[in-house]
C-alpha cells in the first residue's frame, strides 16, 4: 500500500479561501445591516443628551452646594467649583456608560433611532469604553473648533474622529434582536 499523497498547499489555500468567503457572506457588519446615522441626527441626539446631562448636573450640584453651605459658606464656594467638575465627569461616565452598555444608545440617540456599536463586532460598548469615547474622544473631536466632528461630513462611512479613535460607529434603526443575527 502506498501512503496517501499530501494535498498541495495551493489546494489547501483555495479551500480555506472558499470557506472564508462563505463565512463572510453569512455575516454582515452591523452598519451593513442597519445603515450609518446621518450627521444631523447625530447632532440632534447629542444636543438632547447634553440638555439632559446639564439638567441632572444642575439639580445635583445645587443640592450638594446647599448642603455644604449649611456647614461652611467658604467651603461651599471653594468646593462648589471642583465638585461640579468632578460631578460632570461622574455623570458622563454613568449616563453614557450605563445607557451604551445596557441599551446600546443614550436617550438622545434612542429618540433619534440611533445606537453606538463596536465597529468590528457590532456589540454594545462597555461602560469604560463609552466613558472614554464621550469624555476623552469628544474632547479631542472638539479641539480645535470641532474639526473632529466635521470629519464625518467628508467620510463615506460618516464616522467622526472620536468614532475612529475608539473604533465605534453610530448606526440607525438598530434593535438588540438584530445584533448577532446574520440574516
Amino acid at each position: 500500500p502506498t501512503a496517501p499523497r499530501p494535498t498541495p498547499p495551493i489546494v489547501e489555500d483555495a479551500v480555506r479561501s472558499l470557506s472564508d468567503r462563505r463565512a463572510e457572506a453569512q455575516f454582515k457588519p452591523v452598519h451593513a445591516q442597519t445603515g450609518t446615522a446621518s450627521f444631523v441626527s447625530r447632532m440632534v441626539a447629542y444636543v438632547v443628551d447634553l440638555i439632559l446631562l446639564w439638567l441632572i448636573h444642575w439639580v445635583v450640584a445645587k443640592l450638594v452646594v446647599v448642603v455644604i453651605g449649611f456647614v461652611s459658606t467658604a467651603l461651599a464656594q471653594y468646593a462648589g467649583f471642583w465638585f461640579q467638575v468632578i460631578l460632570w465627569y461622574v455623570l458622563v461616565y454613568f449616563y453614557f456608560g450605563i445607557f451604551y452598555s445596557e441599551r446600546g444608545a443614550s436617550p438622545g440617540k434612542m429618540l433619534m433611532g440611533l445606537a453606538v456599536r463596536d465597529e468590528e463586532t457590532g456589540a454594545r460598548l462597555t461602560p469604560g469604553r463609552a466613558f472614554f469615547r464621550e469624555a476623552i474622544g469628544k474632547f479631542i473631536s472638539a479641539v480645535p473648533m470641532c474639526v473632529g466632528y466635521f470629519v464625518a461630513l467628508f467620510r463615506d462611512d460618516g464616522r467622526t474622529l472620536h468614532d475612529l479613535l475608539f473604533d465605534t460607529r453610530v448606526v440607525r434603526n438598530i434593535t438588540s434582536s438584530r445584533i448577532g443575527n446574520p440574516n
